[in-house]
C-alpha cells in the first residue's frame, strides 16, 4: 500500500511510522513539488511512501493523525 499526503513546506523526508500494536515499523519514500494550475499557482509537496509486506485482514495504526485501517485486499481499505 502507498500512503500519500501533502505539506506546504519541503520537509526533506517522507517517513511513515506504523505497526500492528506498536509503532515499530518505519518506511521512507519521496516527494515531488506540485504547482496548481490556478491564478495563484500555489505549490505544495506531495509525499508518497510504500508500506511493504502488510498482512491481509490486519489492523495497523498510524500515529499522526490517529488513523486505523484494515487492509482487506490489494486496493480496498476499511477505516475505523
Amino acid at each position: 500500500m502507498v500512503v500519500t499526503w501533502t505539506t506546504y513546506n519541503d520537509t526533506q523526508e517522507s517517513r511513515v511510522q506504523y505497526g500492528e500494536l506498536d509503532m515499530d515499523e518505519e518506511a521512507v519514500g519521496g516527494s515531488t513539488l506540485f504547482t496548481d494550475g490556478g491564478k495563484l499557482r500555489r505549490t505544495m509537496w506531495i509525499h508518497r511512501t510504500l508500506l511493504p509486506d502488510l498482512k491481509f485482514n490486519t489492523k495497523y495504526g498510524l500515529p499522526t493523525p490517529p488513523l486505523f485501517c484494515i487492509l482487506v485486499s490489494d486496493s480496498v481499505l476499511i477505516y475505523d
